[in-house]
């Protein structure tokens, strides 16, 4: 929203945290820097779900105790953990790959899926195999 104050146009930004019944606004000096913090800021999305899918949503929100907008995000976010580990032991993408795309360092992604009991799709001889192809490059 813009604003006239007495140094100038200005710029304000609300965001609302409803899982935290609070919101947050911002002033800015220039429409570019409120374009940034719009650009980080949640998006509002329209999706058509089934009635399954809905229920999922409510269900998790229940049992988390938190509202269905949190639920249907925490859902995404482990329907695309699931989408990428996948990929991942299928041999589609690389262990460097997979932890781009999870934000999670190789280490961190090791774990996890060590944790879930996810082999690496590779064998034991060509990761040696890469490993000398490796160390012959320095």
């Amino acid at each position: 929203m813009e604003f006239n104050s007495e140094v100038g146009k200005k710029y304000k930004v609300t965001r609302r945290l409803p899982e935290l019944l609070v919101a947050e606004t911002k002033i800015f000096k220039s429409e570019k820097k409120t374009k940034l913090r719009m650009n980080k800021m949640a998006k509002v999305v329209t999706l058509r779900l089934k009635e399954r899918e809905l229920g999922f949503i409510k269900e998790l929100s229940e049992k988390e105790n938190e509202d269905k907008s949190y639920a249907a995000r925490k859902l995404i976010d482990y329907g695309w953990i699931y989408f990428i580990l996948k990929k991942y032991k299928e041999g589609k993408i690389s262990i460097g790959k997979a932890s781009k795309e999870l934000n999670l360092t190789i280490t961190e992604t090791i774990e996890l899926l060590a944790d879930l009991g996810i082999n690496s799709p590779i064998s034991y001889e060509e990761y040696l195999e890469g490993y000398k192809y490796l160390k012959g490059a320095f």
